[in-house]
């Protein structure tokens, strides 16, 4: 017999041969359920990526804001001698040779002072700085908006899960009255006080 449409979907969605026989069995899942369920979606990668993102583009509006502040540089430099001796002889206008000596000590202070004006590109560097405080913005709202997306789909989540678990409490409760339902109507078959039928529907 050659296998159905939804054995074909079976096999293509769990990766297995399509000619491969699948028999179901039934299986219990037991998981354990935490009494309180935490609803921290801080670590996230993608809500990182987003604050990541966020101050970046503040970087970008100090960078953008820099670019047309006055730059101002400020050098300054001390040049110290000290013990410079000099010596030599002379020769006075009477032909007499008269021999010096003298010694040099001091120093040679400098200063250094830059200002430099962006005059001819202030009107292109304040639109980049708009232009950088919108993506700013942007960036912002978009954080905003997705952490209130999370919050929802993790609240939701965890609703799930506890809804879940209920369900699973109480069909744990349904099945152990459908088996004390069970044994009580196989007795009263076994001693005659009812029908196959109401055996088969217990």
């Amino acid at each position: 017999m050659p296998p159905s449409a939804s054995a074909f979907a079976l096999a293509n969605i769990i990766g297995t041969d399509f000619e491969q026989t699948i028999v179901p069995t039934d299986t219990v899942l037991s998981v354990a359920v935490p009494q309180q369920l935490s609803e921290d979606f801080s670590t996230r990668p993608d809500l990182l990526l987003l604050q990541q993102q966020v101050k970046a583009s503040e970087v970008l509006v100090k960078k953008s804001r820099s670019n047309y502040l006055p730059t101002v540089a400020l050098v300054g430099r001390y040049s110290h001698y000290d013990n410079l001796k000099l010596k030599g002889d002379l020769t006075l206008p009477n032909s007499n040779p008269l021999g010096f000596s003298h010694t040099i000590s001091g120093g040679n202070p400098m200063a250094l002072l830059s200002v430099s004006l962006p005059l001819f590109h202030w009107g292109a560097e304040l639109k980049k700085v708009k232009k950088a405080k919108l993506n700013l913005s942007d960036a912002k709202l978009q954080l905003q908006q997705n952490e209130r997306g999370m919050q929802v789909e993790v609240r939701r989540a965890v609703q799930n899960v506890t809804d879940s678990q209920r369900m699973v409490e109480t069909a744990k409760v349904g099945r152990q009255q459908d088996d004390e339902n069970l044994r009580v109507m196989r007795q009263k078959f076994d001693n005659q006080m009812c029908t196959m039928t109401d055996l088969l529907d217990a």
